[in-house]
C-alpha cells in the first residue's frame, strides 16, 4: 500500500508537469544576457527582471510538483488537504499569471485540484475578479467547484450575477434546499431571470420555483407552468402550504387553461377562508365563469358568512340566472349595494335602482333613472327618501329631466303615499324652488284628488293662497269647492290682492255676514 500512495503521487505530479509544461515556458520566458544595460518602462534592468522571473518560476515549479499526501487509512483527507503556502503563493503573483495557474492546475488533475483552487478563488476573489474566476470554473463545466465558490461569498454579495450563478450551480449539483433558501432570502438576484432558469431546469422538486413566482408576483405563470407540465400536485402544495391568499390568482390561472371545475372546487374546498373573497370573485368574473362559484358561497352563507364580498357574488348570480333576484335585493342585509347595483346598470336597471335605493345610493340612482327614463321610479325614490337637498338638485332648472320628473311626482309618487311627513317634504320643496304653477299641480293632486288628505287644512289654505300668487283665475274654483280653510283669514289676503269677489264668496259661504256686507259695499 505504501508503494502504490508513492507511485501514485509520482504519476499525479508527472501528469500535471507534463500538462503545464507550455504555461511553464510561457511563465520562464526565453531570456539570454543583454548586451547592453536595457531597462523597462519602470526603469528596472531586465537582469532584475530577468530575477523576478526565475523566483516565479521556481515556486510555479513547487506548485505543480505539490501532491497531496495519501493516507491510506484516509483517502478522502488526500484531495481536502490544502498547504497554506500553496494558497498563499497566488497572493505575489499576477492577475493573469494566477488565473492562468488555476485554468492549468483544473486541467491537470480536477479532481484532486478542485478544492484548493475553490480556496485560492475565495480568497483572492476580489484582486481576480469574480467574473473571470465563474468563467474558469464554468470552462471545466466544473459546477460543484462554482457551487462552494460562490457559496462563500454569495451572502456578502450584491451582485446579481453571483446570486444567480450560485442558484444556477446549485441546481447543477443537487443543492435544491440551497437553492430554496437562497431563492427565498435574496433580494439581489433577477426574478425573471431565475424564473426562466428554473422552469428550464425541470428540478424534481418546484418549491425553489414557487418561491421565486410568489415573491414577484409571477403566480400566473407559475400556474399554468405547473399545469401543462402535469404537476399540479405542487398547485395544491402552494395553495395549501406556502401562500393561501393567492388562491384567486390560481384560480383564474386554471381556468385560463380549462383546467375542471371539479379540481377547482376541491381546492377552493381546502383553503377556503384564508384568501380575498372579493378577488377569487373578480378572477372568475371577468372570465364570465361567475356561476363556477355559486355552491360554494352558499355554503358560506349557509354556515352563517356576512361578508359583503360572499352576499355581492350571490347577489351577481342570481341576477344573471334570474333567481327572484328583487325579492334577493330587497331583503338581504349584507351584499353592497354600490357594488351589485353597478352590475346591474346594463343588466337590469330596475334592479340597479332597487340596490342603489336600498343602500341610499342617491346621486347613482338618479343618473340611471336619468339614463334609462325611469322617472316614475325616482318620482317615488324622491317622495321616500325625504331629503330637502336631493330635491332640491332634482328640481333645479339645471336638470334637464325636471319635467319628466315632476309629472310623475304629480301623477303617481305623491297620489300612492299616505305619510304626512313625505306629503310636507314634498311641498315645502316645490315651494323652496318657486314653482308656483308646478305646486299648484301638486296640491290639486292632494286635495282635489279624494285623497286621505283632501281635508287637510293647511293644503287647502296653500292651495288656494298659491293660486292667488300665481294664478288668480282658478282661485274662486278652489274657494267653492274646498270646505276646510281659514276663510276670514284667506278672505282678507284675497282683498289684499284685488280679489274682492273672491272674498265676497269666502264670506257668504261661512256666513260670515257682516264681513260679506262690508265686502260687498266697499269692494264690490
Amino acid at each position: 500500500m505504501e508503494h502504490f500512495a508513492t507511485t501514485a503521487g509520482k504519476n499525479a505530479t508527472d501528469q500535471n508537469m507534463r500538462q503545464l509544461h507550455d504555461i511553464t515556458k510561457k511563465l520562464a520566458g526565453k531570456y539570454s544576457e543583454p548586451e547592453e544595460s536595457v531597462k523597462d518602462k519602470e526603469r528596472k534592468p531586465t537582469t532584475e527582471i530577468r530575477l523576478q522571473r526565475n523566483n516565479s518560476v521556481k515556486h510555479f515549479e513547487e506548485l505543480l510538483n505539490w501532491t497531496a499526501p495519501l493516507n491510506p487509512s484516509n483517502s478522502e483527507a488526500a484531495h481536502t488537504y490544502i498547504p497554506i503556502w500553496l494558497v498563499n503563493y497566488f497572493g505575489s503573483l499576477s492577475v493573469d499569471d494566477s488565473l492562468e495557474c488555476l485554468r492549468a492546475m483544473l486541467q491537470a488533475n480536477i479532481r484532486q485540484n478542485l478544492h484548493v483552487c475553490v480556496q485560492i478563488a475565495t480568497k483572492y476573489h476580489e484582486q481576480l475578479g469574480t467574473n473571470a474566476l465563474i468563467e474558469i470554473f464554468e470552462s471545466f463545466k466544473s459546477f460543484e467547484g462554482l457551487f462552494y465558490f460562490l457559496g462563500s461569498i454569495v451572502n456578502f454579495s450584491q451582485e446579481p450575477e453571483v446570486h444567480f450563478k450560485y442558484i444556477q450551480a446549485a441546481c447543477k449539483t443537487g443543492q435544491v434546499k440551497e437553492v430554496e433558501r437562497i431563492c427565498r432570502e435574496s433580494n439581489c438576484y433577477e426574478p425573471e431571470r431565475v424564473k426562466n432558469f428554473l422552469k428550464e431546469a425541470k428540478l424534481t422538486d418546484q418549491l425553489p420555483l414557487i418561491i421565486v413566482c410568489d415573491r414577484f408576483d409571477f403566480v400566473h405563470d407559475l400556474v399554468l407552468y405547473l399545469f401543462r407540465n402535469n404537476l399540479q400536485k405542487y398547485i395544491e402544495i402552494y395553495v395549501q402550504k406556502v401562500n393561501p391568499a393567492r388562491l384567486p390568482v390560481v384560480v383564474g390561472g386554471l381556468l385560463d387553461v380549462d383546467c375542471s371545475e371539479d379540481i377547482i372546487k376541491q381546492l377552493m374546498a381546502v383553503v377556503r377562508g384564508q384568501f380575498n373573497t372579493d378577488e377569487l370573485v373578480a378572477e372568475v368574473e371577468k372570465r364570465n365563469r361567475l356561476k363556477l362559484l355559486l355552491p360554494w358561497l352558499e355554503s358560506r352563507v349557509h354556515e352563517g358568512s356576512v361578508e359583503p364580498a360572499t352576499h355581492n357574488a350571490l347577489a351577481k348570480i342570481y341576477i344573471d340566472l334570474n333567481n327572484n333576484p328583487e325579492r334577493f335585493l330587497r331583503e338581504n342585509q349584507y351584499y353592497n349595494s354600490s357594488v351589485v347595483g353597478k352590475y346591474c346598470e346594463k343588466r337590469d336597471p330596475h334592479l340597479a335602482c332597487i340596490a342603489y335605493e336600498r343602500g341610499h345610493c342617491d346621486q347613482d340612482l338618479i343618473r340611471v333613472c336619468n339614463e334609462n327614463a325611469l322617472f316614475k321610479t325616482e318620482a317615488r325614490y324622491l317622495v321616500r327618501r325625504k331629503e330637502p337637498e336631493l330635491w332640491a338638485e332634482a328640481l333645479s332648472e339645471s336638470n334637464s329631466y325636471r319635467r319628466q320628473l315632476i309629472d310623475q311626482v304629480v301623477q303617481t309618487a305623491l297620489s300612492e303615499t299616505q305619510d304626512p311627513e313625505e306629503i310636507s317634504v314634498s311641498v315645502k320643496a316645490f315651494m323652496a324652488a318657486d314653482m308656483p304653477n308646478e305646486l299648484i299641480e301638486l296640491l290639486e293632486k292632494i286635495v282635489l284628488d279624494n285623497s286621505v288628505f283632501s281635508d287637510h287644512r293647511n293644503l287647502q289654505n296653500l292651495l288656494i293662497l298659491t293660486a292667488i300668487k300665481a294664478d288668480k283665475s282658478r282661485v274662486m274654483e278652489y274657494i267653492n269647492r274646498l270646505d276646510n280653510y281659514d276663510a276670514p283669514d284667506v278672505a282678507n289676503i284675497a282683498i289684499n290682492n284685488s280679489l274682492f269677489e273672491e272674498a265676497f264668496a269666502i264670506f257668504k259661504k261661512f256666513e260670515v255676514n257682516t264681513s260679506a256686507i262690508q265686502a260687498s259695499v266697499l269692494y264690490v
